[in-house]
C-alpha cells in the first residue's frame, strides 16, 4: 500500500509540475492570439468551453471554463508546440506565474 501511494503522489506532482512550468513557459516565449468558443462540454460541475484558433493554416482547440458559446477569446500558445495552449487569463492569474512575476520582474 505504501508504494501504491507513493507512485500515485509522485505522478500527481509530476503532472502539478509540468503544468506549472508549461505555464511559466507560456507566459515567458508564448504567443498571443484570438480564439474562439465553439462548443460546450458538460461536466459533472457544470460545463467547459472548448475553444479553437488557427496557426500557419492549422486549427488547434483548448478548453476553460466560464466562456459562453461563440465568445472571443485571447490564448497563449508555444510557438514551437501551439497544442500547449491555455488561456490568456488563465495563464495571467496562475499562481506560479504570480510568483514569478514577484521574483523575476
Amino acid at each position: 500500500n505504501v508504494f501504491i501511494l507513493s507512485a500515485l503522489i509522485t505522478v500527481v506532482t509530476f503532472l502539478i509540475v509540468k503544468v506549472e512550468i508549461e505555464n511559466i513557459y507560456l507566459y515567458n516565449k508564448g504567443v498571443e492570439v484570438k480564439a474562439y468558443v465553439y462548443k460546450l462540454r458538460s461536466i459533472k460541475t457544470g460545463s467547459r468551453s472548448v475553444y479553437e484558433f488557427e496557426v500557419s493554416n492549422e486549427r488547434y482547440t483548448g478548453e476553460d471554463l466560464n466562456f459562453k458559446l461563440g465568445d472571443s477569446i485571447q490564448v497563449i500558445y508555444l510557438p514551437q508546440n501551439p497544442k500547449i495552449n491555455r488561456t490568456a487569463k488563465a495563464v495571467n492569474r496562475d499562481w506560479c506565474v504570480l510568483l514569478y512575476r514577484k521574483i523575476f520582474e
